[in-house]
C-alpha cells in the first residue's frame, strides 16, 4: 500500500503554519499610555518615540540611552540634555 504523502511535504507544512502562528508581531504606531496598567506609586511616560521597532536597550554611563532598532538594524542614542526625563537629542551611531 503507498502513502498519500510523503513525511517531509506533512513536516513542511506543519512547520510553515506554525511559523505563521508562532511570528512575534511587529505593530506600528503609538500605544496609549492610559491604556497600561500600572501600581499604585508607578507612572509612566514617553522618553521618545521617534525610534520605530525599538528591541533592546542599554543605558550608558554618561546618561545615554542606546536603543537598538530591529528592522532597520541601527543604533540610536537618546540624550536627556535638559533632564525634563524625554529625548532632547537623538543621533544614529
Amino acid at each position: 500500500m503507498r502513502r498519500s504523502t510523503h513525511p517531509v511535504v506533512v513536516a513542511v507544512v506543519i512547520w510553515t503554519c506554525l511559523g505563521a502562528v508562532c511570528a512575534p508581531t511587529v505593530i506600528g504606531g503609538r500605544t496609549d499610555l492610559e491604556d497600561i496598567q500600572l501600581p499604585d506609586g508607578f507612572r509612566i511616560t514617553v522618553f521618545a518615540d521617534e525610534v520605530e521597532n525599538a528591541r533592546a536597550m542599554c543605558l550608558g554611563d554618561q546618561g545615554t540611552l542606546f536603543v537598538g532598532s530591529r528592522a532597520a538594524g541601527v543604533v540610536h542614542a537618546l540624550l536627556d540634555t535638559d533632564g525634563d526625563h524625554v529625548a532632547d537629542q537623538h543621533h544614529i551611531v
